[in-house]
């Protein structure tokens, strides 16, 4: 299971680093001829929650892992071999 996950995870994050990238370009350039008018204030607050809130569920699933020891040790060795190959 911890393989599937950690699989799963890296090309997870590798499709979400594709999209944010595209998007951002996207925001540039429309900025950039005119069409919108961006408020990156915002935006980079906006990004800021988000990554506060995942570093929250990445604490949450850290205690989960701790609680169940024996379970965690077969995990996160699955895991870093997934996304290793992933």
């Amino acid at each position: 299971m911890g393989f599937v996950v950690g699989y799963f995870l890296k090309k997870a994050l590798k499709l979400l680093a594709l999209v944010m990238g595209v998007l951002t370009a996207a925001l540039l350039l429309l900025a950039y001829v005119g069409i919108i008018t961006v408020n990156w204030d915002k935006l980079a607050l906006l990004v800021e929650r988000a990554l506060f809130d995942a570093q929250a569920a990445t604490a949450s699933f850290q205690a989960w892992i701790v609680a169940s020891m024996p379970f965690a040790g077969a995990f996160i060795a699955g895991a870093a071999i997934g996304f290793k190959y992933g």
